[in-house]
């Protein structure tokens, strides 16, 4: 997995060692190009922390965030998004885990709903100060990401911090809100309405090596979702 930061700096609480290429695996370029396009609206997602953050040492196979890494997670996340700023790209909303119900041979990093909580409560302030919304939880079911939405929610902290949530339909299909009703709910975060499948094919190294930033525009009534497991897509309604 691309970092940067990916070797531990001698703990949590000793001071950062930065790395950026300036190219981020062709992010960068994606990014820039769909900024000309008109695209105000940039979501990066962390598949997994580094593996000295987490509890099985690895960036894949799942494993967990360790609770003594929460706070320099959070510290972690933003200096990314500071980086794509210096590059001319403002990144909107920031998630600090996908589909955390799967172990999987990939970046990947599990929590069940109540360790989502508390890393959000741990992160969340982070975020913010930064000016950038907090996305969680990305869950592969969206059945399952009713259950981090319902624990995030029953915690008035947790849920000051989470301005949106996100779920994907991969296992079963978004028939319900995962919010309060008071809420606007869940966004679903898949280009594609089946797990495994890709759609569009990518024209250039640039566009096959962007790695997990996706890229929402639109005015509220379409939006672009752009990944580079599925390609490009154009998806009527709200994405995320």
């Amino acid at each position: 997995m691309k970092s940067i930061q990916p070797t531990d700096p001698g703990g949590p609480d000793a001071p950062p060692r930065y790395v950026w290429d300036v190219d981020d695996g062709g992010q960068v370029w994606l990014a820039k190009e769909a900024k000309r396009y008109g695209v105000t609206r940039f979501y990066a997602d962390a598949w997994s922390a580094p593996g000295y953050m987490k509890t099985n040492g690895t960036d894949a196979n799942g494993g967990t965030l360790k609770e003594e890494w929460r706070r320099t997670y959070a510290n972690y996340l933003v200096p990314y998004a500071t980086f794509y700023r210096q590059e001319g790209v403002r990144i909107t909303d920031l998630g600090f885990t996908n589909e955390p119900d799967l172990a999987t041979s990939y970046a990947s990093m599990q929590f069940t709903p109540r360790q989502a909580v508390e890393a959000v409560k741990s992160i969340g302030p982070t975020v913010r100060r930064a000016g950038i919304n907090l996305v969680c939880c990305d869950a592969a079911e969206w059945d399952e990401q009713a259950s981090y939405s319902a624990a995030i929610e029953a915690d008035k902290e947790a849920a000051d911090q989470v301005a949106v949530h996100t779920g994907h339909p991969y296992v079963t299909p978004p028939t319900s809100r995962c919010r309060r009703a008071a809420a606007p709910g869940c966004r679903s975060g898949t280009p594609t309405g089946r797990r495994g499948t890709r759609r569009g094919t990518a024209k250039t190294r640039q566009q096959r090596e962007a790695l997990r930033l996706r890229v929402v525009v639109g005015d509220g009534r379409e939006d672009t979702t752009v990944s580079r497991r599925y390609g490009w897509r154009r998806t009527p309604g709200r994405t995320g």
